[in-house]
């Protein structure tokens, strides 16, 4: 078995005849990473618009597109805030189980103080008796828990 000393000798000969010397490794720096994702996002999004037009779809759906894409962006924010809340506060107590249908379930937001009795509120989200959902409350049950209300929002048995 050869030392490993052996081995370096022997790649430091095979260089030295074909007069090769390996070649020294860039250091990837942060501002040619941040140029390539700006090269790369202009060519995907040059290759979309593309696309698009070949289907059919014209400037005036794309403008729509991209100010859609703007407005979700500006409030993304304030959604990704109360989903933080809604998923990991300990003053919201999640899908308490409260009658025999897999729906029977409810979200309770507490207040800070819950030592004395609160005024209490049950929110039924609207929807048409056809879709709603429990968490959609969760922003009404964040302020008005600020507010030293309790706030009930459930779910329930659709009838169809």
């Amino acid at each position: 078995m050869a030392s490993p000393n052996n081995h370096r000798e022997h790649l430091r000969r095979l260089a030295g005849k074909n007069n090769h010397r390996p070649r020294p490794t860039r250091q990837r720096s942060f501002t040619g990473d941040i140029e390539h994702v700006a090269a790369e996002t202009y060519l995907i999004t040059h290759l979309a618009f593309t696309l698009l037009r070949y289907l059919g779809v014209g400037y005036r759906w794309i403008m729509k597109l991209l100010a859609l894409g703007c407005y979700a962006m500006l409030l993304m924010p304030g959604f990704l805030q109360v989903a933080y809340y809604y998923f990991f506060s300990s003053k919201v107590k999640r899908s308490i189980v409260y009658g025999d249908q897999p729906r029977n379930r409810l979200d309770l937001y507490l207040p800070a103080d819950v030592s004395e009795p609160k005024p209490v509120l049950i929110f039924v989200t609207g929807g048409a008796w056809i879709i709603g959902y429990k968490a959609w409350g969760s922003l009404l049950g964040l302020q008005l828990a600020e507010r030293d209300i309790m706030v009930a929002c459930i779910d329930y048995r659709y009838l169809v």
